[in-house]
């Protein structure tokens, strides 16, 4: 069995209980639950925005929800840290932090420098 015939057979089975539920009911109150379904299905197939279109409505809440996802996405992503002004300036130091050679020789950087110096003089 399907389930969309579950549904019909569940709806059937619900529907014929309150209707024999409400058979047992003097008629004021009857009466009364008539007027109150009447008005139930009056309201739902009323509009409750009368001067907007159906989708004017399904678009602006739409809109809404792609607005809160991408606000999501946009306060949660992380934040990238700037790269410091003298690494900016000094392009041996932009690649020596690019390169994934051994640190060690990187930490004495200055005396390799002033070694290189001594050299040339």
């Amino acid at each position: 069995m399907k389930q969309d015939e579950r549904d019909e057979r569940m709806i059937q089975t619900v529907r014929r209980e309150l209707d024999r539920s409400t058979g047992d009911l003097d008629g004021a109150i009857a009466g009364r639950l008539a007027e109150i379904r009447a008005k139930a299905v009056a309201e739902a197939g009323r509009r409750h925005f009368p001067f907007l279109p159906r989708w004017v409505t399904v678009g602006g809440v739409a809109t809404l929800a792609a607005a809160a996802v991408a606000g999501i996405i946009w306060f949660s992503s992380p934040s990238v840290e700037p790269v410091p002004v003298a690494v900016q300036d000094d392009p041996e130091q932009i690649e020596l932090i690019a390169a994934n050679d051994h640190i060690q020789l990187y930490e004495d950087i200055e005396f390799y420098h002033w070694l290189a110096a001594q050299e040339n003089q």
